[in-house]
């Protein structure tokens, strides 16, 4: 599990991503000019699904918001994609 706070990531291709039934926890971030804003994902089959939880996230100018694998799991306080575990 990891947590990030007070930061902000810009001009990359994804912006955060867990992968593999890792936690990520992020507060008051802000991610802009990235091709992918948020990444949920199971990398190798034998790990679980991840899980991405953020307390004020914002988003700007990104190409591809969300990409939440199925199984995996997003919340914020206005989005939440997936079921939660």
């Amino acid at each position: 599990n990891i947590t990030i706070k007070n930061s902000t990531i810009s001009g990359c291709s994804t912006g955060v991503s867990s992968k593999d039934r890792s936690l990520l926890n992020m507060e008051e971030m802000e991610i802009y000019r990235c091709g992918t804003g948020v990444q949920a994902l199971r990398k190798k089959p034998e790990f679980g699904p991840a899980q991405v939880k953020a307390k004020a996230l914002t988003l700007k100018e990104i190409a591809r918001t969300y990409d939440i694998e199925a199984g995996s799991y997003f919340e914020s306080s206005d989005t939440t994609i997936g079921k939660k575990p």
